[in-house]
């Protein structure tokens, strides 16, 4: 092969790698009926992204997603905290094999806020999602969303692994695991049911059920919650449901 042709190929090469796997920048701001996938991977957001009403966000499997140490935004729930924010519908298509990622730029707990299904959400799809660095890997604040949830991972959260405030979804093989407050907390007007979920070695409680209305449920089942600080499931606030079936609970200091 001549030096001509040699380095055709290489250019050839080169190109062809490029355009298999390149960075993109999302300055912020509402994202419209897109599709992420691992062709666009890494995704590095610099600010708020909202899926507005009546909008869609596709992730698919794959795909790794980075979010800022700051929000160039300076909005949302939290303005010095990047934050995925749902008010359509988001659908996450992770695999078992190729799960999407969704972690903060740095890799201290905290530095990114997490992903935000506000109220007013239509959906969401969450299946083979790992959620890493957040402040709250997945904050639930709607009331009438059609969630499906399978297979989502919270680590190194600087708060809540899963936060419910509203509503009663399902999330069935959710994990929460070292995070630096409770894995699991219900608060105000939210129900939850959990199904095959691990909960573990979170500084806080596993799970904190304190709903500040009365009538709120908490359904647990096929779960392991096990090396929290404190206590594996603990009830406060108004009255309400605990139920527990064909879960293990161990090494906590309170009961």
């Amino acid at each position: 092969m001549s030096v001509r042709h040699a380095v055709a190929a290489f250019a050839i090469l080169a190109a062809l790698f490029t355009s298999a796997h390149a960075d993109t920048t999302v300055p912020g701001g509402n994202v419209i009926n897109q599709t992420w996938s691992p062709a666009g991977s890494p995704y590095i957001v610099q600010g708020d992204i909202i899926v507005p009403s009546g909008a869609s966000l596709t992730i698919e499997a794959g795909t790794v997603v980075q979010f800022a140490a700051s929000d160039g935004q300076a909005a949302g729930t939290d303005p010095g905290r990047v934050e995925l924010i749902v008010r359509g519908t988001l659908t996450v298509n992770g695999t078992v094999v190729s799960p999407v990622s969704l972690r903060g730029v740095s890799t201290s707990p905290g530095s990114w806020y997490g992903v935000v299904i506000d109220t007013t959400a239509a959906a969401a799809t969450l299946n083979n999602l790992t959620v890493t660095h957040a402040v709250r890997g997945v904050s639930y604040q709607a009331t009438a969303a059609t969630v499906s949830s399978s297979g989502v991972t919270v680590q190194s959260a600087s708060s809540f692994g899963l936060y419910v405030a509203a509503g009663a979804p399902t999330f069935s093989g959710f994990s929460a695991i070292g995070g630096s407050s409770s894995g699991v907390y219900i608060d105000s007007a939210g129900s939850l049911t959990l199904t095959n979920c691990v909960v573990r070695d979170n500084v806080g409680q596993g799970i904190y059920f304190a709903p500040s209305t009365a009538g709120r449920a908490l359904s647990v089942a096929n779960c392991s919650i096990n090396a929290n600080g404190n206590y594996g499931i603990r009830s406060a606030g108004s009255p309400g449901t605990v139920t527990v079936t064909n879960s293990i609970i161990t090494n906590h200091t309170s009961v």
